[in-house]
């Protein structure tokens, strides 16, 4: 995957927001999974790892991954952003969904104050 700059991307919308934990998680067929998965590769999200700074992400792929035999739930493989420079870490590493709601949430909060 070709990363460009930061800046030259525009950042997704919350597609979780409140309703992440309402989430029914049953097991749903492949194409049906696929279509339901809100952020898609090459999108560019907030995320927010063990509560530390929310930074900027871009999605690398995608995958379902089971909870149990009956539910399952979608997982990220991101690229975030360095912290003192304008572009991606070419290291990557793997984003749930609730870290991407955490990093809009804390960042709605920085931007509130």
């Amino acid at each position: 995957m070709l990363l460009y700059p930061v800046s030259t991307y525009s950042v997704a919308p919350d597609f979780y927001g409140a309703t992440l934990f309402n989430t029914d998680y049953r097991m749903k067929p492949g194409k049906e999974f696929m279509r339901s998965v809100p952020y898609k590769p090459g999108a560019v999200v907030w995320v927010s790892f063990e509560g530390k700074q929310p930074r900027l992400a871009i999605i690398a792929r995608f995958w379902r991954d089971m909870i149990d035999e009956e539910r399952s739930i979608e997982k990220y493989r991101v690229h975030v952003q360095n912290k003192n420079d304008d572009a991606f870490s070419r290291r990557w590493r793997y984003a749930t969904p609730e870290e991407i709601q955490r990093g809009y949430e804390l960042t709605e909060m920085k931007e509130a104050a």
